[in-house]
């Protein structure tokens, strides 16, 4: 550790992490560190065939590379311990406590996408069509926000539960429970659900998406046929 930007009780100049994080008390802390690293040296070389480069790395040992970064550190107050994270940014430009609410900031959305991914299917759209995939978005983004809305409403009713309400753990509740959430928002709109739900089913369950592409058989079924034999298709 090199420099200290805020807390000085404890001296931690010229220190190790490890061996100093135990000993601290501070709430915060905001610290300059030097961290070595192995850096994969790299070469390029040109390819006989195009003229074009390609990036190898050579073989033996690895050097080390040192680099100077800011360490902020926030003390959970019902565990003990401290949630850490490196960055480059200055003090100057982000408080400790910015830097610990950007990094969560940026974790949520992650798990927003991996949310639209993992129960909306948004990874993968079996369909080139530029308004189905608009379509499908939109509807998946607005499923989101239902779902964020009533977690929200959860935490606001159960505030002692507040954190165990998870952002995964709840989109995978909310996705088991919606069939029969839309029936509920159906009824109330005076709209009888059963058959409105047969032809949702039907329409994702009962259309061939292979039915454009060339079957196994379809050669050996040409073939056949061009001799006068009876098949069954």
């Amino acid at each position: 550790m090199l420099r200290v930007h805020q807390g000085n009780t404890i001296d931690l100049a010229g220190k190790k992490l490890k061996d100093m994080l135990p000993r601290l008390k501070r709430e915060v802390i905001d610290i300059e560190v030097e961290v070595s690293f192995k850096s994969r040296a790299s070469k390029a070389k040109k390819t006989e065939k195009d003229g074009t480069f390609e990036v190898y790395y050579p073989k033996g040992d690895i050097p080390k590379v040192k680099e100077t970064f800011r360490l902020v550190g926030i003390r959970d107050k019902e565990s003990k311990t401290y949630h850490l994270y490196l960055t480059n940014i200055t003090p100057e430009q982000l408080s400790a406590e910015d830097v610990a609410l950007l990094y969560r900031a940026r974790w949520s959305i992650e798990l927003v996408f991996k949310e639209l991914k993992r129960f909306y299917q948004l990874d993968v759209i079996s369909s080139g069509a530029p308004t189905v995939i608009e379509s499908l978005v939109l509807v998946a983004m607005l499923t989101l926000v239902v779902s964020h809305r009533l977690l929200n409403q959860m935490r606001l009713w159960a505030p002692e539960k507040s954190a165990r309400f998870t952002p995964l753990r709840w989109a995978e509740s909310f996705y088991a429970i919606a069939p029969v959430m839309m029936g509920r928002v159906l009824k109330a709109a005076g709209i009888d659900e059963a058959p409105l739900l047969l032809i949702v089913y039907f329409m994702g369950e009962g259309i061939d998406p292979n039915v454009n592409r060339e079957r196994l058989l379809s050669p050996w079924v040409k073939a056949t046929n061009s001799q006068g034999f009876d098949t069954i298709d």
